[in-house]
């Protein structure tokens, strides 16, 4: 268990020997502690989130609707964003076809929309920007007999597929339906080119990459995160409390969290130290926890402190660069001292 899990665990077991609602409080996310990451799925009425959850399931995660460790985000459109606890957060534009009006690039488009967003403010709000259409996933798993005999016919009517109305017109509502225009218009054309439709659906509905960034930025580290979501939790019913300040304290100077931005921050291109990068990964823990992991690309964890160190005074970089070499020389303190990142 990494060092800020340990404190949560530590505080929620002093905790659970308080009054109601304090102990209740300590002993719910106490149980949790050992169970799958809960990843909570959030958006406003459109978003398509019952959509996405069924697109989600088997993951390695448990989705909810409230009270996760973690969430998604689901809205339709980037301007949609703003506040919320970004380390914790990916923000999921959730219909993404509908921001390229239902083309066959359609999400590669909204692709480089969610990358450029997650490099500008939105960034600032999330660990990662993914765009998904999550309809053409869960349809192309229920396509019928009848539904791949009109999905051949409509690979040699292409007029058919140049709106709703004409698309409705020739094979009835069900199909457009199940799979969004996108979604028909995506299994045309891999009808044509021979291939599986219902995995090719997938491949090309952008399921694929949330799984990737929920495990890049959550499943990764999911004690770590599953500790701050616990403290969170307790810090408003131990207001006022001794308690208070020790979970403030662990909250507050905790340094694993920051190390899981400047990784999304990397990630994004939102900073960048160059030819650096790899290095600040391995530092960070993006390629595993462990110090021999870490100090793959650095060797000696002090000559290491001293060359991040460096860069945190240096006037050849950006005020926002000089900010991420800290963490990193913050990083590689903790391995000179104790081995570990605390």
């Amino acid at each position: 268990m990494s060092t800020l899990a340990d404190a949560a665990w530590d505080l929620l077991a002093r905790a659970a020997h308080e009054a109601q609602p304090i102990a209740g409080v300590a002993a719910e996310w106490a149980a949790r502690f050992d169970g799958p990451l809960r990843v909570e799925v959030v958006g406003e009425p459109g978003s398509g989130r019952s959509t996405l959850v069924e697109a989600l399931a088997g993951a390695p995660f448990e989705t909810v609707g409230s009270g996760g460790d973690v969430r998604l985000r689901l809205v339709r459109r980037p301007d949609e964003v703003s506040g919320g606890d970004a380390v914790s957060t990916i923000v999921v534009l959730s219909r993404a076809d509908e921001l390229g009006g239902g083309r066959i690039g359609a999400v590669d488009g909204a692709r480089a929309v969610a990358a450029r967003h997650a490099r500008g403010d939105v960034g600032e709000h999330c660990q990662a920007v993914v765009a998904v259409a999550a309809l053409p996933a869960v349809g192309g798993l229920r396509l019928t007999r009848a539904d791949a005999t009109a999905l051949s016919t409509l690979a040699s009517k292409p007029e058919a597929l140049l709106s709703v109305d004409r698309l409705t017109a020739h094979v009835g509502p069900e199909l457009p339906a199940k799979l969004g225009v996108f979604g028909v218009r995506a299994a045309v054309e891999l009808v044509r080119r021979g291939a599986a439709v219902p995995a090719g659906l997938i491949q090309l509905s952008g399921v694929p990459d949330l799984l990737a960034a929920v495990d890049a930025h959550f499943l990764a580290r999911p004690a770590v995160l599953r500790a701050r979501a616990a403290l969170g939790a307790l810090l408003p019913v131990v207001r006022g409390h001794p308690l208070a300040a020790e979970v403030e304290r662990v909250l507050t100077s905790a340094h694993e969290p920051r190390e899981l931005r400047l990784l999304a921050e990397l990630d994004s291109g939102r900073v960048t130290f160059g030819e650096r990068d790899g290095e600040a990964r391995h530092l960070l823990g993006g390629l595993g926890t462990a110090p021999a992991t870490r100090l793959a690309l650095s060797g000696e964890p002090y000559q290491a402190y001293l060359r991040w160190h460096a860069l945190t005074e240096s006037p050849d970089h950006t005020h926002a660069q000089r900010c991420a070499a800290a963490v990193v020389a913050r990083t590689c303190e903790a391995l000179v001292a104790v081995g570990f990142v605390e």
